[in-house]
């Protein structure tokens, strides 16, 4: 059997056991937590949540990745538990960064390895001025006539943080065109919320968010394939 409950990463995938050398190991999953608040704006360490599971009995390796680099300093030995754990990532440069999770373990000369998580977490430096785009999770495949929201935020330093909560423009581009002008605010509670489905195409959609000097692309494919209830009666 097998059973995969995903279309990003935020929830696991469960595989079949396995028998390694007459031993059924329980395959190891790691998924993430929602008690992460990632529309906030970080200056300092950051805790990222995630939980294990898998087979209770196995010391298993955590793997921490920072914009696709192993940190093998924050790289440590972890064992399965269904309770939340997290893992502190110091202070990075000013901007967005992605952290990726995931586990391993060497079973009679076997290394297994677990599906990762990503998250995008973003960090300001004082007297750094670039804005900071960065996006929750979407999915990269969308059924033609389904709902398309894409959650992002913007910290502009020039109007947000020590006492200022300005508006700001943010530009939307399809396809290198203008597509749309809106002003916000940053507010570190929610994501701001970008609705196209009005606007995507079956194919690939290439959309960009723009705030002053920085940019976020947000990419991801339209098919006719599936189904969708319309609400019909």
């Amino acid at each position: 059997m097998k059973v995969t409950v995903s279309s990003d990463n935020t929830t696991m995938r469960r595989l079949p056991s396995r028998t390694v050398s007459d031993i059924k190991v329980v395959p190891m999953t790691i998924r993430k937590s929602n008690s992460f608040n990632g529309a906030a704006i970080n200056t300092s360490s950051v805790a990222i949540p995630y939980y294990l599971g898998g087979d209770y009995t196995l010391e298993e390796t955590l793997h921490v990745f920072i914009d696709g680099n192993e940190d093998y300093s924050l790289t440590q030995s972890v064992r399965v538990s269904s309770s939340e754990k997290s893992v502190v990532i110091p202070a990075q440069p000013h901007g967005s960064h992605m952290i990726t999770l995931n586990v391993s373990t060497v079973l009679n000369g076997v290394t297994m390895t677990s599906d990762s998580i990503t998250y995008e977490v973003a960090w300001a430096t004082e007297g750094e001025n670039a804005p900071i785009i960065w996006v929750a999770d979407y999915d990269k495949t969308v059924v033609r006539y389904e709902n398309f929201v894409v959650q992002y935020q913007v910290y502009d330093p020039a109007t947000s943080g020590n006492g200022r909560d300005d508006y700001f423009s943010v530009y939307i581009y399809k396809r290198g065109a203008l597509y749309s002008e809106v002003s916000r605010k940053y507010n570190a509670g929610s994501w701001l919320t970008l609705d196209l489905t009005e606007s995507y195409d079956v194919g690939n959609n290439d959309y960009t968010i723009v705030c002053g000097t920085s940019s976020k692309p947000i990419n991801f494919y339209v098919t006719t394939e599936g189904s969708r209830d319309l609400g019909l009666v």
